[in-house]
């Protein structure tokens, strides 16, 4: 029998999640559209996690 192998850990992965945008406007419409890009990238950043502690953890 062969010794287990650790899968590779893909590329899109690895990378770290993005750093929160700085607002710098006054606007209710610029934070509602920077609150909703917000909430997505934490979205995706929070499957990767997840898909990296399912696999590797």
């Amino acid at each position: 029998m062969k010794g287990f192998a650790r899968p590779t850990l893909p590329a899109n992965l690895s990378e770290p999640c993005p750093p929160i945008p700085e607002l710098d406007t006054e606007s209710w419409d610029a934070l509602n559209k920077a609150y909703i890009d917000l909430a997505f990238s934490y979205g995706e950043c929070e499957m990767r996690r997840k898909a990296i502690v399912e696999v590797f953890g």
